[in-house]
């Protein structure tokens, strides 16, 4: 998909990241969130809940359709951004009360649970390691998150504040009551895509084989009129 329509990927980019760019003149580049399927709707993502939903709020989605080798593109769907986000009011709405909930419960977790909770865990001490802060929060955040969280220097070791810690606790309280309001991977139906084609049937291209230049045509002429600003 990102030699077919021509699209850029940020260098040494993984899992999690955005998944492309495209380039347009004279404005913003646009970010697209990438869906391949041999069946006839997209899928999104395990866990899909508020975080996501937040971050897609920025992006457009772009699928294609294979045939069932998974080795040609038969068709491709443009969602710009301004009909994704009918979509994911759709989702929010789903789990609005779950979030109503969250809310109320994240604001019970005061600092002497925190503290608590931190003492249960590692003991009271005045200082925490890397190793105990991993512990808790594992993969939530990325290496360089850990790297700037050590914010005191112990015999020549990094380690971290009490409070640190606390905060820590915060954020993968958080990160635990937001799985339960997510949802498993809800896809973009194909009855949702065939309303979207009646709204503006050039979202859709049939891909010609052997075609290079009309699907990068096609992507640019949409971007044009629905990039964002």
């Amino acid at each position: 998909m990102l030699r077919v329509f021509g699209l850029r990927q940020e260098t040494g980019s993984s899992r999690g990241d955005n998944d492309a760019f495209f380039d347009i003149s004279s404005k913003p580049a646009q970010c697209l969130e990438l869906k391949s399927t041999t069946t006839n709707s997209l899928v999104t993502a395990r866990d899909f809940g508020l975080q996501h939903i937040t971050e897609w709020r920025g992006k457009h989605v772009l699928g294609s359709f294979y045939d069932k080798g998974g080795n040609n593109i038969r068709w491709s769907i443009l969602i710009p951004n301004k009909f994704l986000n009918s979509w994911l009011d759709e989702q929010l709405e789903y789990i609005r009360c779950d979030i109503i909930i969250l809310e109320a419960i994240g604001d019970c977790i005061t600092s002497e649970i925190t503290k608590r909770l931190r003492i249960e865990m590692f003991g009271e001490k005045d200082l925490y390691t890397e190793d105990e802060l991993r512990s808790l929060l594992k993969q939530q955040i990325r290496r360089n998150q850990y790297t700037d969280l050590l914010d005191e220097i112990d015999g020549g070791e990094r380690k971290c504040s009490g409070q640190i810690v606390d905060a820590a606790i915060r954020l993968r309280t958080q990160y635990l009551l937001n799985r339960g309001t997510s949802r498993n991977n809800p896809h973009i139906s194909s009855t949702w895509i065939n309303e979207l084609v009646v709204k503006d049937e050039r979202l859709r291209l049939d891909h010609p084989h052997g075609n290079y230049l009309r699907p990068k045509e096609w992507l640019h002429s949409l971007m044009e009129e629905y990039a964002i600003q």
